[in-house]
Parts: C-alpha cells; sequence; structure tokens
C-alpha cells in the first residue's frame, strides 16, 4: 500500500501542505489557515477536486489509504469543500463508522439516550444523504430510544435490501 504523503490527491492537512482553495476547497484551506494559528483541528486529510469528481464517476479507490491517518476507532466527518456554493452535493455528515459495536461502547461511556441519539442521527443521515434512501422512512423522533434504533436500522434494511453497513470503510465507499 502507498503511503499517503506518496498519493497527491490525498492531503494531509497540515501547516506546510500543498494545497489551494482552487484545488482543494475554501474550506480546506481555512482548515489549513486555523491549524496555522496553532488552533486544535483533528486530523483531517482534503482530495482535490480531481479525485472526488473520479469517485463520483464511480472510478474504485483504495478506502484504505484515506482512512490510515485516523486509526481503527475513528469516528470521520465529511465536510464538502467545494469549488462552488452550489454544487449540489451533500453536506456534511457526522459521526462515520458509528456501528452497533460503538453504539454498545458508547452507551457504557457517555449513556444509553445520549450514545443512541448519536447512532440514530447517522442512520437517517447515511440513509437519505449517502444511500439516498427515502426520508419519509426515517422519521427524526423526540425519543432516540432502543425502540427508535431498531426501527431504523430495520427501515433501512427494508428500503437498502441489505442491512447497515457496520465497517467504517464500507460506510466511507458509499459516498
Amino acid at each position: 500500500m502507498q503511503q499517503l504523503h506518496e498519493i497527491k490527491d490525498i492531503v494531509p492537512i497540515t501547516p506546510t501542505a500543498h494545497m489551494k482553495a482552487a484545488g482543494h476547497g475554501g474550506r480546506a484551506k481555512c482548515l489549513q489557515r486555523l491549524i496555522r494559528l496553532d488552533m486544535p483541528v483533528p486530523t483531517t486529510v482534503a482530495l482535490c477536486f480531481e479525485t472526488v469528481r473520479a469517485i463520483a464517476d464511480g472510478e474504485y479507490r483504495d478506502v484504505s489509504t484515506y482512512l490510515t491517518p485516523f486509526g481503527e476507532d475513528a469516528l470521520l466527518s465529511v465536510r464538502p469543500s467545494s469549488e462552488h456554493a452550489d454544487w449540489g452535493g451533500p453536506g456534511a455528515i457526522l459521526n462515520i463508522g458509528m456501528n452497533d459495536a460503538r453504539h454498545e461502547h458508547m452507551c457504557e461511556t457517555m449513556g444509553e439516550t445520549a450514545a443512541t441519539a448519536l447512532y440514530l442521527r447517522f442512520i437517517q443521515a447515511y440513509a437519505v444523504h449517502v444511500a439516498r434512501l427515502d426520508p419519509d422512512a426515517f422519521p427524526v423522533t423526540e425519543d432516540p430510544d432502543r425502540i427508535a434504533l431498531d426501527a431504523a436500522l430495520a427501515a433501512y434494511e427494508n428500503e437498502a435490501e441489505e442491512a447497515f453497513p457496520q465497517d467504517l470503510s464500507e460506510q466511507i465507499s458509499g459516498f
């Protein structure tokens, strides 16, 4: 496998990374400015516009390469950093990597209600914005409990005709 710094279309955002708003988007360039100001910015990589276009066209990319800097148990966010504000793609998707096992762990560390709310919101966002499933099948609930979570997972399986993806690589590949 190639090392991340050897791949020109995947740029770890650092103070000295060679990136421009015209190639990686304004949001990515702003993150670099924040890093240069010693602001706390989580580990971040930027994909150039050509790479994003290739992925959108169905060209296969080795997802494990993108995930290298984050470690196995990461929860990731994908935030668009488009060339044009009206690009039409999805907005930010948070907590990619959330799955049944992570949910159980988070129930122990942050409480079942908070963990279930996070997992439920991720399932809903992923289903609608990534899998392009019917939003009406994933209603937002006032009570993020186990019943609502099980209903969302069942709705995903019914709508997508497959179980909700539990693997980070599989989830991120859906984008």
